[in-house]
């Protein structure tokens, strides 16, 4: 997973180098905003951490969930929505609140 400094969003006329991971390509910049606080998540990243790359398409496709959370809320808020939403346990949600930092 990207470092949190890492995640920016780019204007249409602009490029990125090795140093930048470009994260969706939409006109919409808020749903580019929205993927962006998506990916800043403990829940994103754990997934992401714990599972090899040719099995990363377990992790939850941003447009599948884009319209049932509500991305105005903080990064930490968020992590709990993607809890409930995905009914993790209070141990599962325990293991990752202490295994993943903060990007925020």
């Amino acid at each position: 997973m990207a470092n949190s400094e890492n995640l920016e969003i780019l204007q249409k006329d602009e490029s990125f180098g090795r140093t930048k991971l470009c994260i969706y390509d939409a006109d919409d910049i808020k749903k580019v905003r929205n993927c962006k606080k998506y990916l800043s998540t403990k829940f994103t990243k754990a997934i992401n951490m714990m599972t090899p790359d040719k099995f990363l398409y377990y992790l939850p496709d941003f447009n599948t969930i884009c319209d049932s959370i509500n991305w105005n809320c903080s990064i930490k808020e968020i992590d709990k929505q993607l809890y409930n939403k995905y009914k993790l346990t209070k141990e599962e949600i325990k293991f990752i609140e202490s295994m993943i930092k903060p990007m925020e």
